[in-house]
């Protein structure tokens, strides 16, 4: 069946699907990984072969800052480079670049914890003083402090490495870059504030998503709306809901709407989708319908796959049911 699958999976659940720039979810490397620093690349030496496709490297950095683990002001790191499969060898160093890198030692030398997703690239900015002793804190100090970069690149991956942190301590200046950068910066910053679970930008999420917005992936923009849990966001929800047509904002919003907050209120706006144009989004409404209410009428029957002829008789009945019945039975409040 065709039912906006791209739209249906979350990105976080494909297997070694490449993520793009700003989108690494680094929270889970923070918690694992035995060693993390940030420094500057001083040389990289590749084995050459002319019959092998992958061949080994070596990455030697400079050490700005340790932030777990202690391997003094040089770290060499091993590496595989050269054939570049989907989510896998897509690290490529240059002397001169800047990274935060996430490691582990193995016998005789260290490994990045992820050979595509192991180091991200930094600014080369770094805060002349460190706040709490965590490693977020310290982490994140250093990460704002590239927020004030002279060279634009830099202050766009400080926003996207904030982003991928997640901490709610980073929001004061997120907002800040949200008021006075430019607009790509802006958008980075929306991003990221997303992320950290803030709902009070969703007002601009929306406007990204009406413009068009390219630089921030939209599905990926669209996911962090899924994992909302405040129900101050519903509002901001249910106006994306009600304006927006891209759908992997609508998938989104409507799963954290029905599934997640239960929110009866958003039932108009979740309704009017179930005569959308698009599969994957009648079937999210759906979904959210059945999540919300609990009828019958709105709820598939429990089978391992659900086939075409299954799926759209019931988005149907569900929006009969809706026009005849659940718009007194859920009557909103204006």
């Amino acid at each position: 069946m065709s039912l906006g699958v791209f739209w249906l999976t979350p990105p976080t659940g494909w297997s070694r699907i490449e993520l793009p720039p700003g989108t690494i979810d680094l929270t889970e490397f923070i918690s694992s990984a035995p060693l993390i620093f940030r420094g500057v690349v001083v040389d990289v030496k590749v084995e050459r072969s002319k019959t092998q496709m992958i061949v080994p490297a070596d990455a030697r950095f400079k050490v700005q800052r340790w932030y777990r683990g202690n391997g003094g002001s040089d770290a060499d790191v091993h590496y595989e480079t050269g054939f570049h499969s989907p989510g896998h060898l897509c690290l490529d160093f240059q002397p001169g670049t800047y990274w935060l890198v996430f490691a582990t030692e193995k016998v005789g030398h260290w490994e990045f914890v992820d050979d595509c997703y192991g180091a991200q690239p930094v600014s080369s900015v770094i805060a002349s003083a460190l706040r709490g002793s965590g490693i977020v804190d310290r982490m994140e100090a250093d990460l704002e402090a590239g927020l004030a970069d002279p060279e634009r690149r830099g202050r766009l991956v400080s926003l996207q490495a904030l982003g991928g942190i997640k901490s709610t301590a980073s929001r004061p200046a997120l907002h800040q870059i949200i008021d006075r950068g430019d607009s790509v910066e802006k958008d980075w910053a929306t991003y990221a504030t997303l992320r950290s679970g803030d709902t009070t930008v969703l007002g601009r999420i929306r406007e990204m998503f009406l413009r068009g917005e390219q630089d921030v992936p939209a599905c990926y923009l669209g996911w962090e709306l899924s994992q909302l849990k405040d129900k101050s966001a519903i509002p901001g929800l249910i106006e994306i809901v009600k304006t927006v047509q891209n759908s992997c904002a609508l998938v989104n919003a409507m799963t954290a709407l029905g599934r997640t907050m239960r929110a009866s209120e958003a039932l108009p706006a979740i309704a009017s989708h179930l005569a959308d144009v698009d599969a994957g989004v009648r079937f999210s409404a759906l979904n959210a319908m059945s999540a919300v209410t609990s009828q019958p009428q709105c709820t598939l029957p429990l089978e391992p796959r659900w086939t075409q002829d299954m799926v759209e008789p019931t988005i149907s009945q569900c929006l009969n049911w809706w026009n005849q019945t659940g718009t007194r039975m859920f009557a909103i409040p204006k």
